[in-house]
This record gives C-alpha cells, sequence and structure tokens, in this order.
C-alpha cells in the first residue's frame, strides 16, 4: 500500500509512536482509498437499502450495523474491508453486480 493514494498511512508514517493510538482511534477508513467510488443510480441504492433493512430485520442484531460503500473495478461482487470490524464496512461493485445481474437473468429486489 502506497502513502501517496492513502492519507491515513501517509499520516501513520509520519507518526510518532507515543502518538500513533490517537492517531489509530481517529481513524475512519473511507473506500477512497483503495477503490474507485462511484455514484449508483437511485434504483440500485434504494434496493441496496431495502435488502440491508431485511438483513438487519432477519438476523435481529446479529450482524452489527455496517456501511456500504459503491465502488467499480474490483471484479467481485462485494469486499468485506479487512480491519473495520468495530465499524464494518462492505464494498459493493456496482458494475459486476449489474454483470451479473444480467448474465444470470437474476433482480436485485432482495426478495
Amino acid at each position: 500500500m502506497d502513502g501517496k493514494k492513502n492519507p491515513f498511512l501517509k499520516r501513520v508514517m509520519k507518526t510518532k509512536s507515543s502518538e500513533f493510538l490517537d492517531l489509530i482511534e481517529d481513524h475512519d477508513y473511507q473506500f477512497e482509498w483503495d477503490y474507485d467510488v462511484i455514484e449508483p443510480d437511485a434504483e440500485f441504492k434504494s434496493t441496496v437499502t431495502e435488502v440491508i433493512k431485511d438483513i438487519k430485520k432477519d438476523t435481529k442484531g446479529i450482524i452489527p450495523d455496517f456501511t456500504v460503500g459503491y465502488v467499480k473495478g474490483t471484479g467481485k461482487l462485494g469486499k468485506y474491508i479487512d480491519g473495520t470490524s468495530s465499524r464494518p464496512m462492505i464494498a459493493l461493485d456496482v458494475d459486476s453486480i449489474l454483470a451479473s445481474i444480467k448474465k444470470y437473468n437474476v433482480y436485485l429486489d432482495g426478495g
């Protein structure tokens, strides 16, 4: 991972060891650090929001709240971001999901 692309890593590399824990506690992961972030259309986002509500309802709190980011170019449908277990983050590759919907003739409706 390159400090030029990742502002948090750049800060870590310049931090004194005595300040490191404060820096880590201040850390909030940003999808932009590792992915090309995109803005999907409203219908896609609405469907994902409904799926998330269903997951939360169906799991009755077993799965903690999580944040979804919309990205492209991963070649995967979605990916859990390592190291975000206290506030889980999931990157959804919109292009891969839409291509899979067409390829397999399925619908993204949460049902």
